[in-house]
């Protein structure tokens, strides 16, 4: 049973670190390419072409 609360807690901590590990990132990419704060440039990004069913995508296509 302690055994399965510690990978519990080690799967928790590892996707915790991903995440960060991942805003970290694009936070320094964005300064260096755009000189916006990395929330800025996801509000800039095209969330249309993101759609995850075909008949949205075909449809953001044809604009």
């Amino acid at each position: 049973m302690k055994h399965k609360r510690l990978i519990v807690w080690i799967t928790i901590a590892l996707v915790l670190v991903s995440v960060l590990a991942a805003f970290a990132y694009g936070k320094t990419k964005a300064e260096q390419t755009t000189g916006k704060s990395y929330f800025d440039t996801l509000n800039d990004y095209n969330w249309s072409k993101t759609c995850p069913a075909a008949g949205c995508r075909n449809q953001n296509e044809d604009e």
